[in-house]
């Protein structure tokens, strides 16, 4: 059976009339539909957060980042329960883009962080917030200069002793970093260095103590410290007003013109303290005087306690006159 013109045309007419006949109607109950539907749809969607490392990528050449950066951003994704229950942190890459910065030079740039993540979860009722979304980073040129090296310590030596002397090697190192944060830097620290109750020399390897993410020490890790213990001195003078003289002839009598003598004594604390002038035994040899008259000696044996040094004797020269007992 064919349709002729007047069929045809009576048809669409007919079609054409049941669509448009309360049109409003139908278009407002198809958009409450939609409506319903995206609500509904966005009412079963679940979420899920993350803690993800940032990838930092374009920094290149003599330039570095001067400011602290996070090392991580919390980002938080929604979608439909089954697709949540699908992803893990693996599948987002949270990157740093610096490429196009690395150009323009040292300054204070506002980036915004890019991010990707897996191909199922880009349908319209796919998200993702990552929250610091924007950093602000500054650039700077690298710099590198020596340093000295300090070695901190704890504890004191033991009583009585002293550090007489210390020795670092190297006494400096070479460091790299941010030009604003080299030049502020005036020193580098060791690990501590235990000394408590030290009463002989030693040495210890110890390691650079570098708290700072922001510079790179260039050169040797390890820093040999050596430690010179000794006992604490007291210098101390005494005057001596008591000589003795020995093997001196019989028949002569003498006389000692430039008495006291000045002598200066070293020690520890300890026992300088308990030092007088009946400590010290002055001697002469007199032999060699066969006739009376004026004898000048310069060697002469000076006694004092154990460990304790004679500095210096003043006068240097005794002058003894020798005469005749009648």
């Amino acid at each position: 059976m064919k349709f002729d013109f007047k069929d045809k045309k009576k048809f669409y007419d007919n079609i054409r009339n049941r669509i448009l006949t309360d049109i409003n109607i139908k278009i407002t109950c198809f958009i409450l539909a939609v409506i319903m539907y995206v609500l509904v749809s966005f009412s079963q969607l679940s979420e899920k957060s993350f803690t993800k490392k940032i990838n930092i990528k374009g920094m290149k050449g003599d330039f570095v980042i001067s400011n602290n950066l996070p090392d991580s951003v919390r980002f938080v994704i929604k979608d439909k329960k089954r697709i949540i229950e699908r992803v893990s942190e693996d599948d987002f890459n949270i990157v740093l883009d610096l490429s196009e910065y690395e150009s323009k030079g040292k300054g204070t740039y506002l980036v915004k962080l890019q991010w990707t993540y897996p191909k199922i979860m880009k349908s319209f009722f796919s998200g993702i917030e990552v929250s610091p979304e924007i950093l602000s980073v500054t650039i700077e040129s690298i710099k590198q200069k020596n340093i000295p090296i300090s070695v901190p310590t704890f504890g004191n030596v033991k009583s009585g002793y002293m550090i007489k002397e210390r020795k670092v090697n190297p006494s400096e190192v070479r460091v790299q970093g941010p030009e604003s944060v080299i030049e502020s830097i005036t020193s580098i620290d060791t690990e501590k260095i235990d000394i408590s109750e030290a009463s002989e020399s030693f040495e210890r390897i110890v390691k650079l103590n570098n708290n700072s993410n922001k510079i790179k020490v260039v050169g040797p890790a390890d820093i040999s410290v050596f430690y010179a213990i000794a006992r604490k001195t007291e210098t101390k003078t005494f005057k001596v007003k008591k000589v003795t003289v020995n093997n001196l002839n019989q028949k002569f009598d003498y006389s000692i013109e430039n008495l006291p003598l000045n002598i200066t004594l070293s020690g520890s604390e300890t026992i300088m303290s308990a030092i007088t002038e009946n400590n010290i035994y002055v001697s002469i040899d007199v032999s060699n005087a066969n006739i009376p008259g004026e004898y000048n000696y310069r060697d002469f044996n000076i006694e004092v306690p154990a460990d304790v040094n004679v500095v210096t004797v003043v006068p240097r020269t005794l002058i003894i006159t020798i005469e005749d007992k009648n």
